[in-house]
């Protein structure tokens, strides 16, 4: 079996109040050509300075560690009026 390893683009729409619907909302677009997904992620922040996301290293009924944040590429944060805001990796 041949597998394929997708790397990932990453948007954040982070917004800056706690609205009525205060859940994540994820929308992923597969890209075959270019073997990549992209991932929009909306987020309420309740006004914070910081938020901080984070990768599970490990998968239900695996035996073993991944990486998957190593295959994230091009993630840009935006908040709910498009103003782009600074983006930092910590770690793989």
């Amino acid at each position: 079996m041949k597998s394929s390893l997708y790397s990932i683009g990453l948007m954040l729409c982070l917004a800056p109040t706690l609205s009525a619907d205060s859940r994540i909302h994820y929308t992923i677009t597969p890209n075959a050509t270019e073997k990549r997904m992209e991932v929009a992620i909306v987020i309420p922040t309740k006004n914070a300075s910081v938020v901080k996301l984070q990768m599970p290293r490990w998968a239900p009924g695996a035996y073993m560690l991944s990486s998957s944040a190593a295959s994230v590429r091009d993630a840009v944060a935006k908040s709910e009026t498009g103003t782009s805001l600074e983006t930092k990796k910590d770690d793989e």
